[in-house]
């Protein structure tokens, strides 16, 4: 059974915290026995939870990092080949409106996680409100905001 762990952050999340970021995905690696990480795919602070999980890959072998879609491509992305080991589309999101997929993303995404690495800094919105549905759904949950010095 594989172990998932899966990335909430503020779209426009700072780099500086990229050290504590990486540090996080080393500990769920080794404590947790994550081998599997799923990432949204918007925003930097996603952006640097694909890249700090691509650099464990080097470290820990097994490692696999997929970007979980909220809406079906319209053509094949190069990037995507590159710099995942695949995409996922969620069951059911077929059927929700638009204007709601990405919640329902989240939502799917944190009911298959047993680990969420977030940054949350701010009490609004779907970073926020993903990372809150982790905590109440009894999943470990890590915001490396309130772990800055």
């Amino acid at each position: 059974m594989k172990t998932i762990c899966t990335f909430f952050g503020h779209r426009n999340t700072n780099e500086i915290i990229f050290n504590d970021l990486y540090d996080a995905v080393k500990h769920t690696i080794l404590e947790d026995g994550v081998t599997t990480f799923y990432v949204g795919g918007y925003g930097s602070f996603d952006g640097m939870s694909a890249r700090a999980v691509r650099q464990a890959k080097k470290e820990f072998e097994g490692l696999e990092l997929y970007l979980v879609l909220a809406y079906l491509p319209t053509e094949k992305d190069e990037y995507i080949e590159r710099n995942f080991d695949g995409t996922i589309y969620a069951e059911g999101l077929e059927t929700v409106p638009q204007r709601f997929a990405i919640s329902h993303r989240n939502r799917w995404m944190v009911q298959q996680s047993d680990v969420v690495i977030g940054c949350i800094s701010k009490s609004y919105g779907g970073a926020y409100t993903a990372f809150h549905y982790a905590e109440n759904q009894g999943k470990k949950t890590i915001n490396l905001k309130e772990n800055r010095r």
